[in-house]
């Protein structure tokens, strides 16, 4: 009985929102960003706000930091993540050679799926906490398809993360 009554009451809470309320519900904006490009016009890349779509961690010496979540403008969904050579504080250039990444991939609401890499940009950190604490940053990049790096397909801004850091 608890479950029927709990549904009817999700029912008409979402039938009385607008489709901006409930992606604002779900939604996290410290872990957003913008992307112009490739058919996007200062389109919002936000977070699901979920602790479990969210996640820093250690692998070796690199840190990962990760979210998914959609955009509210083309009703895709997405996965972004970063990576560091370090923990450290500060602003770090991408280079692959260094460790710093930007990852991107897509998927639109017929089914297709597309992974963009950084060719250009920055991952920045402002706070690296202990495991189960938070990690704090802000991200941007000049994006392409790996079979076409000539030319830029996305431009990201605005990049920011507030992640909880698992190991």
């Amino acid at each position: 009985m608890i479950y029927r009554t709990l549904f009817i009451a999700l029912m008409v809470l979402l039938t009385s929102c607008t489709k901006e309320q409930i992606i604002n519900a779900v939604s996290n904006e410290d872990n957003s960003f913008t992307v112009n490009g490739s058919g996007y016009t200062a389109a919002t890349f936000k977070g699901y706000d979920l602790d479990t779509a969210s996640r820093a961690q250690m692998s070796d010496t690199t840190a990962i930091i990760g979210f998914s979540g959609f955009t509210n403008t083309t009703g895709e969904v997405f996965v972004i993540g970063l990576t560091c050579g370090t923990t450290t504080p500060g602003t770090y250039t991408v280079n692959a050679l260094n460790g710093t990444t930007i990852s991107l991939v897509t998927r639109s609401t017929t089914g297709t799926t597309r992974t963009l890499t950084a060719t250009s940009g920055t991952v920045s950190i402002s706070e690296w906490g202990a495991v189960g604490g938070v990690v704090k940053g802000t991200f941007s990049g000049s994006m392409v398809l790996p079979t076409d790096v000539t030319a830029p397909v996305l431009e990201i801004t605005n990049g920011k993360f507030d992640v909880k850091r698992a190991s």
